[in-house]
This record gives structure tokens, sequence and C-alpha cells, in this order.
């Protein structure tokens, strides 16, 4: 959106720090009308990119040819419990779903094979919208609560439930005081409280606080878990049975 394509260089900037390397193969899930389609591209070794509709995906095509971005993967995606990336299991060092995931009809079997998808050292990135009218302005009162159907403290539980784990939580100064959040101001220390909307503390990620531009915006961090973690989490790799709109 509008406010995505404000911020490209600092979420670049964000995602260098979590795996956007010329020697890494990165993921781009949803990749809509290409707004970071040729920033992701020159930024990595390879990219893929997942797209569910028949005109973005067409449209993602002809950027990837009039731009000669030859490292680039589009791949129309027409199964809504997979992202169809069998061919790359155990190969992305970045995967990063930008205002998708809300989207996802069945979200804990998609990020289950993206977990697969997942390097063992990978990193899951989700920008996602803020479900709060005093937050979102920029759509019509009460959009947010009817387009975007849980918070991120749901979003979080699914993610983790198919065996990730949550690093960092970012969300704008603007935005934690609409939430009533206080802030830890040491920038060396995680936040010494924690969101009302989420169960885990934000922090830094390596200097990086916040988006300067993205009040509207969460981002989330995870890592995959390892054998491990898996088997002393109770639900960690569980599958859906039902749509998102079932729970």
């Amino acid at each position: 959106g509008r406010e995505i394509a404000k911020c490209v260089p600092d979420i670049l900037e964000l995602l260098k720090k979590n795996g956007l390397d010329m020697n890494n193969k990165v993921c781009d899930i949803g990749g809509g009308t290409g707004v970071l389609l040729k920033h992701l591209s020159t930024n990595s070794k390879d990219l893929i990119c997942t797209e569910v509709s028949k005109a973005f995906h067409e449209h993602l095509l002809q950027r990837v040819k009039r731009d000669e971005l030859n490292n680039v993967t589009c791949i129309l995606n027409t199964d809504p419990h997979s992202p169809q990336l069998d061919k790359h299991e155990n190969s992305i060092d970045l995967i990063l779903l930008c205002d998708v995931y809300h989207h996802l009809e069945y979200p804990r079997t998609m990020m289950k094979h993206l977990k697969s998808a997942s390097k063992s050292t990978g990193k899951l990135v989700i920008i996602d919208f803020i479900r709060n009218n005093d937050v979102h302005n920029s759509h019509p009162a009460g959009w947010i609560m009817s387009h975007v159907r849980a918070n991120q403290s749901t979003f979080i539980s699914e993610i983790c439930s198919a065996g990730w784990v949550l690093e960092q939580e970012l969300i704008h100064p603007n935005a934690r005081s609409k939430l009533n959040i206080n802030t830890n101001t040491n920038s060396n220390s995680i936040a010494s409280t924690k969101d009302i909307d989420s169960p885990m503390p934000m922090g830094l990620v390596h200097g990086i606080d916040y988006i300067e531009h993205l009040e509207e915006n969460y981002i989330l961090i995870f890592r995959p878990m390892n054998e491990e973690e898996i088997g002393t989490t109770p639900g960690a790799g569980w599958a859906d049975t039902n749509r998102n709109s079932a729970y």
C-alpha cells in the first residue's frame, strides 16, 4: 500500500539485518503490485515471488521482464493450503509477508509449509496492520476491524503453533501511545513492558526500534523452532482443518 511505499528504504534496512543479502535466497509471499520486487531482487541472489491474483501475477511477470530481473521466479499460487515451494525445501534465508498474513485462508498450514522451506537459520518477517480504529486512519472508520480478522496476539499464536519462534515485535511510538504501551527509553535493552495486544516484549532489532512512517503496521520477526523446541512445544507444527473464519 501507500504507507509501505513510503517506507521502502527503511524496510530494506530492516530486511538486510534479517537475511536480505546478495548471497541469499529470499521469498516474498504475496508480491502484489511489486512495490518491493526490484529492491528485493537487486539485494538477493535469488528471489521467489508468489501471488494468488492472476492479474497481479501477470503484472509481476511484466515487471520482471521489463527490468530484466533475471534472478526472480514468479509463482502463481493456486493452493490456499500451500505456498507451493516444494522445490525450495530447507533453502530460503528470508521469507517476507507484507500486508499479506491477514489474507491467508489457512494460516497455520501455510506457516508450516513456510517453515519447511526455510533454512534452520532463516528468518520470517511479517508486516501487517494494527487492528485498532484509533491507530488506523488511512481507510474509512471501521474498515480495519472488518478487513483484518484478528489482532497480532492471535496471529503470533498461530505462527508459533506452526513451529516458529517470535524474536522481535516492532511498533511505531505513535501507535504505542494510542495503544497505551509504555516503552523503555534505554536503547540497549528490551522494552520493560509488554504490548497489551501481544504476548511478547518489544525490542530493538540491531538498532532498529521502529520504521519512521510505518505507524499503522507492526513488524514481527520469527526464526524456525529447532527440533528440541518442537518436541517441547504443544501443538507446534499443527495444521488447519478449517478456514480462518472458523476461529
